[in-house]
């Protein structure tokens, strides 16, 4: 099957990686110098890549058209966003508001990550001119640089926000053409312009815990509490940017702002503190009160609000200047206020109409094996990370509903089962290449170690001892263990309960590297491995694989390297955490380590006679990977 993706940004490669992992042969046009330029600049380089939040929590907060994505959130949400970057390597952080962060605090970790999960698509710098329509049906691109033929198109061109970084809006005449209804698009997430006269003398001041008001017709139609900080031209901060996303169509029109100043309080509550500030220092001149209620910068501009000179005795104030007073602290205004230009904006709103696109597949409802992904289309929210989760959802909401005529992972194993065994001494990377081997050719990696942390769970729960073997044995027989995958995702279950998170803990690593020894608990998951590989194709490394797990795999790999390369590996990946090694020691280590290996009486390393055997002793990673993925596709092309 034949994808083609226009657009290489966060969508684009999200939906390019899915579509690899479920056999496609994908290939992304992008027109940018690179793909994912806009990504590795958002959240100031950070990369605010989601929201810890719920289902409702993330329809909630798209502000536009959040419902169309419920059924793409829910097959891929947030928690799964987490589970998806953490398992390529980016550990995660979530701070205030549920904003979630690569703890490293660098957006190029996300991009890296997506790179690499796409790696085998064929990424085609040129401009996309036209989508190829032929009996209704995508059958094409035709770009500056020649015809790509398709099965199907996925268009994640994203919107105009940030045009330097491919993100021009250029997309939307290629559906357009196709009768692709386009709603206006509009700076989103962005600043305001406001009264000049009264924000620039403020410009860099921040104030928090502020409420801001929009008012069109005599009429609030938006209001929000946080932080806002004052620039040359108007104002700005976490508060003004989602009060932008609400500036839409004539809601961007004859819009005025107001400031309240004091939120927590009421006014006659702040009446009441007024004139208590009054009697405490009624000598006092009316610029020395301001200090105790705003920022000293604010003087002069609550002066001009107020009316009130900064040299009036506090004594001599009238009961209506005092009330002008509360009035200004209470609806400070900003003047009319309008949004500022996509060069400024986070995200575009507007874009194709969501009424053409099925929410399921997010397929076009005019043209056959024709999708869209992320921001080209009219869905838009909050700053937070929902806008990169709209991303993701979607992307692989496109990705499998584009697949899905040439048969899911499962329909092709059903038809075709291969397993590939992949042994190897400690340090060789042989879980490294297993993992990036299944992310490659979408085949299942079974992780065995969540298997016995299962048993280790099991074992500590019902309290018995995990180094006697009729006590575990008695715990394995009155329990069920199982596995299953979501999104290429193991999940491990204990008695009907998924346990995967609850099995990563230190106790329960120690209890499952001592029940791992007895030969019950080998037994028991040796038979559950061995199900799931007669009717799945996967990928599973250790040290019998080949001989003892899999006996029968199709494809066998024993892979090695020398004891002093293995030993280098290891002492810079200790290094880099920070751990003071000295290298002998690690050599040491690691040979006493291939002896026990060698010579243990259960599930000793050994080489199958039928292996092909690998020396990565001076191979890096990615020649590594191509080494094996050559040799695994040579022999499936002989099955």
């Amino acid at each position: 099957m034949k994808l083609v993706i226009l657009g290489g940004g966060a969508a684009g490669m999200m939906a390019a990686g899915r579509a690899l992992e479920l056999g496609a042969q994908v290939t992304v046009v992008e027109h940018a110098r690179k793909t994912m330029l806009k990504l590795g600049i958002t959240g100031k380089g950070r990369c605010n890549l989601t929201n810890d939040t719920d289902l409702s929590g993330l329809v909630k907060n798209t502000v536009h058209n959040g419902k169309f994505l419920y059924g793409a959130f829910s097959r891929f949400d947030a928690q799964k966003t987490k589970v998806f970057f953490e398992q390529r390597g980016v550990p995660l952080k979530t701070e205030r508001g549920a904003r979630v962060f690569p703890v490293s605090d660098r957006a190029f970790d996300i991009v890296d990550a997506l790179r690499s999960y796409a790696k085998n698509a064929q990424i085609v710098s040129a401009n996309a001119e036209h989508i190829a329509v032929s009996d209704g049906r995508a059958v094409g691109v035709r770009t500056d640089k020649g015809y790509i033929p398709a099965d199907a198109v996925i268009l994640a061109t994203g919107g105009r926000s940030y045009a330097p970084t491919g993100s021009d809006g250029s997309g939307y005449g290629l559906a357009a053409e196709h009768g692709h209804t386009l709603i206006e698009p509009e700076p989103s997430l962005v600043p305001l312009d406001a009264d000049r006269a009264l924000c620039q003398p403020l410009a860099g001041l921040s104030l928090k815990n502020v409420e801001i008001s929009l008012v069109r017709g005599g009429k609030v139609f938006f209001r929000e509490m946080g932080e806002l900080l004052f620039t040359h031209t108007g104002v700005s901060g976490p508060i003004v940017l989602s009060a932008s996303v609400h500036m839409r169509g004539e809601y961007s029109r004859d819009v005025t702002a107001f400031l309240d100043l004091k939120p927590a309080i009421d006014a006659q509550t702040l009446d009441q503190r007024l004139l208590r500030e009054i009697a405490d220092a009624p000598n006092t001149q009316f610029s020395t009160l301001v200090p105790k209620l705003l920022p000293k910068s604010m003087t002069a501009a609550l002066c001009d609000v107020s009316g009130i000179s900064p040299g009036t005795k506090l004594h001599s104030l009238t009961r209506e200047q005092r009330h002008a007073l509360g009035k200004a602290l209470k609806s400070f205004p900003l003047g009319q206020v309008s949004k500022r230009g996509f060069d400024e904006a986070v995200v575009t709103a507007g874009g194709l109409s969501v009424k053409q696109i099925d929410p399921k597949t997010m397929g076009s409802k005019l043209v056959e094996n024709l999708y869209f992904a992320g921001e080209i289309m009219d869905i838009d929210g909050y700053t937070g990370g929902f806008n990169l989760q709209i991303a993701w959802s979607s992307a692989r909401a496109a990705a499998e509903a584009a697949c899905a005529k040439a048969g899911s992972i499962e329909e092709r194993n059903t038809k075709m089962v291969i397993n590939i065994a992949l042994d190897g001494p400690s340090g060789s990377g042989k879980s490294t290449m297993a993992k990036k081997i299944s992310d490659t050719l979408g085949f299942y990696y079974i992780d065995t170690g969540a298997l016995y942390r299962a048993v280790g769970l099991l074992v500590r729960r019902e309290e018995a001892d995990p180094d006697d073997e009729a006590e575990v044995a008695k715990c394995l027989e009155k329990a069920e263990i199982r596995f299953d995958f979501s999104d290429s995702v193991q999940h491990t279950f204990l008695n009907g309960e998924d346990v995967s998170a609850k099995i990563r803990t230190p106790e329960i690593s120690d209890y499952a590297s001592r029940t791992s020894a007895l030969p019950c608990v080998r037994a028991a998951l040796l038979r559950l491995q061995q199900d799931f590989a007669k009717t799945h194709s996967v990928i599973m490394d250790g040290r019998d694989i080949g001989t003892t797990v899999l006996p029968d795999a199709q494809i066998k790999i024993f892979l090695t390297a020398s004891a002093e390369a293995r030993a280098e590996r290891r002492y810079k990946e200790l290094v880099e955490r920070g751990e003071k090694v000295e290298y002998a020691e690690v050599l040491e280590d690691m040979k006493a380590r291939d002896e026990r290996d060698t010579n243990r009486e259960i599930s000793p390393l050994r080489r199958a006679s039928d292996a092909i055997e690998v020396d990565t002793t001076h191979l890096d990673i990615d020649r590594t990977l191509d080494t094996l993925l050559s040799l695994i596709r040579e022999r499936m092309d002989k099955k």
